[in-house]
């Protein structure tokens, strides 16, 4: 396979907050060794057992007569609870939306008609944002279903993990902390200074190298990212001439309303309706249109 030409502002290495290639570091099976790093940082309430055995389950989770839903990464661990990891680089409008229907539909999933309620398992997601999903300054969030009157958890473990990259700011001295620096690394040279920082990180950031080397992995990651871009645009641009369209409707719709008000007024003041077709520049029929509705 031939590959694209190359860009001058196109990485050597590629980021790993691309889709194509964060998908193939953690979210292949003989790469599960990262993977189990990642998430044992991502998740440190779950005990190291369940890290034991991962298993990778198909991505997309489907239903009949569904909206489909194709996650990033869909995992299963030793204690077979599934962890569902959503990276999301460009700002996306319902993005919490989008995570509670992901653990809906994956709890709703686990169940063939008839089985019993206690097979349930908890469904965790794990969500890498590389934009602001929430007006504070924590990168880190933890949500839980949650009594705030009573102080009672309604299960011990978390639902959802939010972790912003926009937010990192200084190191805090956690693995967490080292793990999205290098997520959100824009090069080579970053990346690097992400490794010598932790040298744990060593592994991912070869298989990092390894996928942008290689030119049909490559040129797939490149096309895949030119179009979010360009849809990322479009929509930008859809919003914005829907938002100035509807301005501009509602504009006309109240200069018609006032038009309206005053064609009723002039008539309930006595005014001709000959006069009044004449001063508002319509027809006689329309005249008695408005008398009718009086």
């Amino acid at each position: 396979m031939r590959s694209s030409p190359h860009h001058d502002d196109e990485p050597k290495v590629l980021p790993l907050y691309y889709d194509a290639a964060f998908r193939w570091v953690f979210g292949t099976t003989h790469h599960k060794d990262v993977l189990r790093q990642f998430l044992s940082t991502a998740l440190p309430e779950l005990p190291t057992t369940e890290w034991a055995a991962l298993a990778l389950p198909s991505p997309h989770l489907l239903g009949p007569g569904q909206k489909e839903a194709v996650v990033d990464l869909h995992v299963t661990t030793a204690e077979l609870r599934s962890v569902i990891v959503e990276l999301q680089a460009a700002p996306f409008p319902a993005m919490r939306e989008r995570l509670k229907f992901y653990e809906a539909k994956q709890t709703c999933a686990q169940l063939a008609p008839g089985a019993p309620y206690d097979q349930l398992r908890p469904v965790l997601m794990v969500a890498v944002c590389g934009f602001c999903l929430f007006d504070d300054e924590p990168y880190r969030h933890t949500f839980h279903d949650y009594d705030v009157d009573n102080g009672v958890y309604f299960q011990a473990l978390p639902n959802r993990r939010t972790l912003e990259l926009p937010k990192l700011g200084a190191d805090d001295g956690t693995d967490l902390w080292d793990w999205l620096r290098l997520i959100s690394a824009k090069d080579e040279e970053e990346i690097e200074m992400a490794v010598d920082a932790n040298p744990d990180l060593r592994q991912a950031a070869d298989l990092v190298a390894e996928f942008s080397a290689d030119p049909a992995r490559r040129d797939q990651a490149l096309t895949h990212e030119r179009y979010l871009r360009a849809q990322a645009t479009y929509e930008s641009h859809g919003r914005k001439q829907g938002l100035e369209e509807g301005i501009q409707q509602g504009l006309q719709q109240g200069a018609a309303a006032e038009r309206m008000r005053r064609i009723r007024r002039a008539l309930s003041q006595g005014m001709p309706p000959a006069q009044v077709a004449s001063l508002f520049e319509i027809t006689p029929d329309d005249v008695a249109a408005v008398l009718d509705e009086a």
